[in-house]
């Protein structure tokens, strides 16, 4: 097997295993890999993490950059590998971070903020994600009695929009193929 690698960063370009298969890989500025390309079967995905959608901080300007790039290069799905959101009540200090602090407005502000390039985003919770389960709806049901649910966020994703796959938290085993 060979290894082309940037010399400058360290990234690994491309791939070539004994057959003569080849495998291309693409990073974004920050050395995230975007795209993997199996030149064999002709198949691109998009890879992404980390958006931390609902946080001042996130960088709504470089998803979209990614987004467009992943159309650009005809990808087949995005895999997006955990911390889709800012995540929920991390700290003292983290609702500092949040643009919007109620649950539906994050919601919406995801569905229409997230780019739709007219593949699939497949998911896993992270972190973040995780921090939701301490969100807990308390609802009187039909007898009176008080019901408590913990907050799943990346089923409320998943609801959103159907281009959103939920695949399972902290890690997902994924095979990856054309369509």
């Amino acid at each position: 097997t060979g290894f082309t690698i940037d010399p400058a960063n360290g990234n690994i370009l491309e791939i070539i295993d004994p057959l003569g298969s080849k495998e291309i890989f693409t990073y974004d500025s920050f050395g995230n890999a975007l795209t993997f390309t199996d030149k064999n079967n002709q198949l691109t995905i998009g890879v992404i993490s980390d958006t931390c959608l609902n946080s001042k901080y996130a960088r709504l300007d470089i998803l979209h950059t990614a987004y467009d790039v992943f159309k650009q290069l005809n990808v087949s799905y995005v895999l997006h590998c955990g911390n889709f959101t800012e995540g929920y009540a991390k700290g003292d200090t983290h609702v500092e971070h949040i643009l919007y602090p109620d649950y539906g407005g994050m919601l919406d502000y995801i569905r229409e903020g997230y780019p739709n390039i007219g593949v699939d985003t497949y998911f896993i919770g992270g972190r973040n994600e995780r921090s939701f389960f301490k969100r807990i709806i308390k609802e009187k049901d039909e007898d009176g009695f008080i019901r408590k649910e913990k907050t799943n966020v990346c089923s409320n994703l998943e609801a959103l929009r159907s281009d959103f796959i939920f695949l399972g938290w902290h890690n997902a085993k994924v095979r990856i193929a054309p369509k």
